[in-house]
């Protein structure tokens, strides 16, 4: 309940004024709030998704970092914009701050997240403060901001720059055991690799599908070679690929998405269980199908449409034929090739979007208007219209019942 929420915050926050007041009162080292009672307020507030937590945030930090520069905190009757803290920020702060900046998927905060983490580097090197060093959920989280915002070439640099500090500890020690790398040698995981390619797929740039596609082979190389082993791609990875390459708008991107699935189908029943195929990953290559269907010079012959349903079908018989794999036709997944239809060109476009419908679990609203649409263009014949008629009043029927 967010009245609840905002409640218990407002009651976190009334603890720690008493607590300053105490210690502002006795001046007792003792009973100065510390910087984990900062952090236990700043991390609730990051994780209540309320309207004003990112501000409730930034001014703890700022008050913190201004406590830091002067070491007495504050005087609220010269700068009353600032909160008046009694505690240095360290790298918990920050994540936190950070945190909240990456549940905004705008440039704004993405941008800010970075200049957030380039201030944290440049403090750490002037300082040499093991408190203030960014760790891998530093550079985790702001690659997620950049990561929703498509700031693809800014997250990229990022992980350049978190490549060349490891790669020089590597040549400098001679060992890439990473039970020996000490803890100020951050190790671009999986996780940060991943991130950066979900950066390219929401950049929608043109070369996009490209740059994902290099840094998946990146990917690879670092783990066969031992150098990075921890990075070899998972589903996760594949899918994110697949996604460039759907959103390319092109039948060459398109069938590049569908030999990424088949390759990972095959991994998959060579023992590779990190690219498990799942819905997510046939949705991916659905979609493809979807975005060249109807496109001159792209859908020869109306042929995206009957692609995207074989490969439906292929959902359907890899769960058949395998009791390990979990594969679920769901509503989407024929949503996306009733889509195709509702755009083809093919003469029986109709005939088979209406035969789909009949085979979808849950049909929704977009289910029974992609047929409606794929209707609308027939020019002849009576019997169409008849049909379209009567799928309308079967979805009116439905939303009466509350069943759609």
């Amino acid at each position: 309940n967010k009245y609840t929420l905002q409640g218990c915050l407002d009651h976190m926050e009334t603890i720690l004024a008493e607590a300053e007041n105490r210690y502002t009162s006795t001046n007792d080292d003792r009973i100065r709030p510390t910087v984990d009672w900062y952090n236990h307020i700043i991390g609730a507030w990051a994780r209540s998704n309320l309207d004003d937590s990112l501000e409730k945030t930034k001014k703890f930090l700022y008050g913190m970092e201004k406590y830091a520069q002067t070491e007495a905190g504050v005087d609220s009757s010269t700068d009353s914009d600032i909160r008046r803290c009694w505690a240095k920020p360290n790298t918990i702060t920050y994540n936190g701050v950070l945190f909240s900046l990456a549940r905004d998927q705008g440039k704004g905060c993405a941008k800010e997240a970075q200049e957030m983490l380039k201030s944290m580097k440049e403090r750490y090197q002037q300082t040499n403060d093991e408190s203030i060093r960014p760790d891998d959920v530093t550079y985790g989280t702001v690659l997620h901001a950049l990561a929703q915002a498509g700031m693809a070439h800014e997250a990229e640099s990022i992980l350049d720059s978190l490549e060349d500090d490891y790669n020089s500890f590597i040549e400098q020690s001679g060992s890439n055991e990473q039970n020996l790398i000490p803890e100020s040698v951050v190790i671009p995981g999986l996780t940060i690799y991943n991130s950066v390619l979900n950066a390219w797929a929401n950049s929608f740039q043109r070369n996009a599908a490209e740059r994902s596609e290099s840094l998946l082979s990146r990917m690879k190389v670092l783990h066969q070679t031992g150098r990075n082993t921890g990075v070899d791609p998972d589903m996760i990875s594949v899918s994110t690929v697949m996604k460039c390459h759907s959103q390319s708008k092109s039948k060459e991107g398109t069938e590049r998405a569908e030999e990424l699935l088949d390759q990972a189908i095959a991994m998959y029943h060579k023992g590779n269980w990190k690219v498990k195929p799942d819905s997510i990953m046939f949705n991916c290559a659905l979609l493809g199908w979807a975005s060249i269907s109807g496109v001159d010079g792209q859908d020869q012959g109306g042929m995206a449409a009957e692609r995207a349903e074989l490969l439906l079908h292929k959902m359907q018989s890899l769960r058949d034929d395998s009791s390990s794999l979990d594969i679920h036709q769901d509503t989407q997944s024929f949503n996306i090739v009733l889509d195709c239809w509702a755009k083809s060109m093919n003469p029986s476009a109709s005939e088979r979007a209406l035969k789909l419908l009949r085979k979808v679990p849950n049909p929704d609203e977009c289910s029974y208007n992609s047929v409606l649409h794929t209707m609308t263009k027939q020019t002849t014949g009576t019997e169409m219209v008849t049909s379209a008629e009567a799928l309308f009043e079967e979805m009116k029927g439905l939303e009466e019942k509350k069943q759609l």
